[in-house]
């Protein structure tokens, strides 16, 4: 299958408002960063703070319908433990949707608002998987009849995909750190994120996505 989307952020411009697409697809995927700051960390380096108010990152990416596979993951320190989001792929409605909730899991909902009844699959890590103050990397996938949550380049759940996912509308947005509804945004991310990839490859197995930890 023939790779649509193919993002990566590491975030490591320190300066301006656009975090560059390193991946082959350039810069057609280079994302806007909106009430952002950058940030030197001790571990991490360079990175984006966000706010926890008013912080998000959005890029508009080509259509993609019926959707079998998706992988989107990066790196995360959190200021707080609340309901957060981490990512979203939103259209007219929200496709995939991975947050954080207080309890310290981790939760990646897909969707198919393509016909006139939504329909949803959530799967939700334990508690306790994330703290704040600490760095984590977090991917979220589905391969197939397969979905998973990865912490830290291990997979901490892991579940049969029910839905394909799919959507209304033609103009999809990926966005990191806060939930898009409507002409507003919520659930913003209190914290720190890095190096962001979304993709569609069919051919990223469980050894590639442990990888992207290292």
């Amino acid at each position: 299958m023939a790779i649509t989307w193919d993002i990566r952020w590491p975030m490591s411009e320190g300066k301006g408002s656009v975090a560059t697409n390193v991946a082959p697809s350039g810069s057609i995927y280079r994302a806007n960063l909106t009430n952002c700051e950058w940030y030197y960390d001790s571990v991490r380096k360079t990175c984006v703070k966000m706010n926890g108010t008013s912080s998000r990152i959005c890029k508009q990416v080509d259509p993609l319908y019926g959707i079998t596979t998706l992988t989107v993951g990066g790196w995360f320190k959190l200021d707080s433990l609340k309901s957060q989001t981490l990512f979203q792929l939103h259209t007219t409605k929200t496709v995939a949707w991975v947050y954080a909730s207080p309890n310290g899991s981790i939760s990646f909902t897909t969707y198919d608002t393509s016909g006139s009844t939504i329909t949803s699959d959530t799967l939700t890590t334990g508690a306790s998987v994330v703290a704040a103050g600490t760095w984590y990397h977090v991917v979220a996938s589905v391969h197939g009849t397969t979905k998973n949550i990865w912490v830290n380049g291990a997979i901490s759940k892991a579940a049969t995909h029910s839905i394909t996912m799919g959507w209304r509308g033609d103009k999809p947005e990926l966005v990191v750190g806060s939930f898009h509804y409507g002409d507003k945004f919520y659930l913003p991310l209190d914290g720190l994120v890095q190096s962001v990839r979304l993709t569609d490859d069919s051919t990223v197995a469980d050894a590639d996505v442990a990888a992207w930890y290292t």
